[in-house]
């Protein structure tokens, strides 16, 4: 016979085997299956690590992958031009 504390406590069914569970539970401990998103997933927590991993290295390889062939194709002997402003008004730029 169930206690006064357990009949009083909120519960929810399990989506997949219909055993009841605390309203808050996210793991049904009857089947094992996960009640919130991870249920439409088919992977555990090292294959998402692995995935996430593997996306920020790649990350940072394609962006220096850009860095260096950018190199490539500019020209070494172009003249770099670079200029300062050192002072700026209505008659006109001194520029160093």
């Amino acid at each position: 016979m169930p206690t006064k504390a357990r009949a009083l406590r909120p519960t929810k069914l399990c989506r997949t085997c219909a055993n009841e569970m605390p309203l808050g539970a996210v793991k049904c401990m009857g089947c094992g299956s996960f009640q919130n998103y991870r249920r439409f997933f088919d992977f555990g927590n090292n294959a998402i690590a692995l995935l996430v991993a593997l996306i920020s290295v790649s990350t940072l390889a394609v962006e220096t992958g850009v860095r260096a062939f950018r190199g490539l194709y500019e020209d070494p002997l172009a003249p770099q031009l670079s200029a300062r402003i050192l002072h700026a008004d209505v008659e006109g730029l001194r520029i160093l």
